[in-house]
């Protein structure tokens, strides 16, 4: 909002800061930018810009809430509105909409500060468009854009690419006015990576690898099915493997669709953190669950008159499916609907301002120079103070008897500042 891409590492009064590792003294969220005592932004610039533009009309203090208001609606929409150029009845457009809304992942990733819910946006708006790009031209320009929007937020959503070409018409003039659409997004991010990070390809995340490798894929896989599975009812996640068939039979639409949820799934399925905590960890999935429930109704819709035919002649078969049915959708539905108000999962702003309490709470507590020793808070600190920060989890013996010696000698107190996870 400010402008600027880039912040300097706090000086610390009598200690040479530059004569360590930046590391030290480099907050949660930030790390060491290309320029000496720089701190740059370990996130996407996406979800930050979308912030930024909002609050010149609401401010910033309401801007998040706005911004993720207006990507629910939009990702609620478009959905609706992509079952129906799959082909789906407006009824089946409703349940995936509903089932979407209603999912505890969905809730958290659109109550909360986090790019989650807005890539998933940007995704379902990205296929709509290219859907739409059989009848208007000009709409594959704006998938294009939209794909665009959606790496910018999020980076990895780069691998949805190949879904959104089989999506739209396979020919020259198409492809080409994608990639026009995209080209500008694709410019301005790569600027900001080279300014930020001193490479064209390069992210915040850059040097993560050794969080993705092969051993992670079983573990991912097993916890995706579980929470997928207990959320959704095991049901979808069948009729999506059966719609595995109808691509591979040539199903071109069913082919685009189950892309998606392959690409974005088969990414994550390599990373550690992925499976590494709660339910929530599925987050990272989130944009393919638009399509994987598209996919699983498509199935659905060619199964059921099939069923039906089969029911009409007995009460107890249509009396069996039609409790099917209710339990099809009522799973998904009712399930969710508990998880999200007996976690109270909306409630953010209650979860999120104790960090701010907590940092008030001891800026009335400690000399204006003090230096703070943090992990978890450090970015809280960053934000709600004024205080030098130093990283307790990077420094070595040694570093922190040279700071201690250091800060003695210049009169400067150090405090420590810890919450739960970093006393366990």
């Amino acid at each position: 909002a400010r402008g600027a891409l880039s912040e300097q590492i706090r000086p610390i009064h009598g200690v040479d800061v530059r004569s360590y590792r930046a590391s030290v003294f480099t907050p949660v969220g930030f790390r060491p930018g290309a320029k000496p005592g720089s701190l740059v932004t370990v996130y996407p610039l996406g979800y930050p810009l979308h912030l930024a533009a909002a609050s010149w009309a609401v401010g910033l203090d309401r801007a998040a809430a706005w911004v993720n208001a207006a990507a629910f609606a939009a990702a609620v929409v478009l959905l609706y509105g992509i079952a129906l150029q799959l082909g789906l009845s407006p009824w089946f457009g409703l349940v995936a909409a509903v089932v979407f809304a209603c999912f505890p992942v969905t809730v958290l990733a659109f109550t909360r500060v986090m790019s989650d819910g807005v890539a998933t946006a940007w995704c379902v708006a990205a296929f709509f468009l290219a859907l739409g790009s059989h009848r208007r031209q000009w709409m594959a320009v704006a998938a294009g854009l939209a794909f665009g929007g959606s790496v910018l937020v999020r980076p990895t959503n780069l691998v949805i690419g190949p879904a959104l070409i089989l999506a739209m018409p396979f020919d020259r003039p198409t492809i080409l006015r994608f990639l026009m659409g995209g080209a500008p997004v694709a410019v301005f991010n790569g600027l900001c990576n080279v300014h930020l990070y001193g490479r064209l390809f390069a992210t915040g995340h850059t040097g993560q690898g050794q969080y993705f490798s092969l051993a992670n894929v079983w573990p991912c896989t097993v916890f995706f099915a579980k929470w997928l599975g207990r959320f959704l009812s095991p049901l979808p996640l069948v009729l999506a493997a059966v719609g595995v068939w109808k691509a591979i039979k040539g199903d071109r639409r069913m082919l685009a669709v189950l892309a998606c949820v392959a690409a974005v799934i088969g990414v994550y399925s390599f990373y550690w953190h992925s499976y590494t905590g709660g339910w929530w960890r599925l987050r990272y999935i989130l944009p393919a669950l638009p399509a994987l429930l598209l996919g699983a109704l498509m199935v659905a819709a060619e199964l059921l008159p099939a069923v039906r035919r089969r029911a009409v002649s007995s009460r107890p078969a249509r009396a069996l499916l039609a409790a099917g049915l209710v339990v099809a959708v009522g799973w998904p539905v009712g399930v969710s609907l508990h998880k999200v108000a007996s976690g109270r999962l909306w409630a953010v702003s209650r979860q999120d301002e104790t960090n701010l309490k907590t940092v008030k709470w001891m800026e009335g507590r400690v000399e204006p120079s003090a230096i703070i020793m943090a992990f978890e808070l450090s970015g809280s600190l960053h934000f709600y103070s004024t205080h030098p920060i130093v990283r307790y989890d990077e420094l070595t013996g040694r570093e922190l008897e040279r700071l201690r010696r250091e800060a003695a000698a210049a009169g400067v107190p150090i405090y420590s500042l810890l919450n739960p996870v970093d006393m366990a």
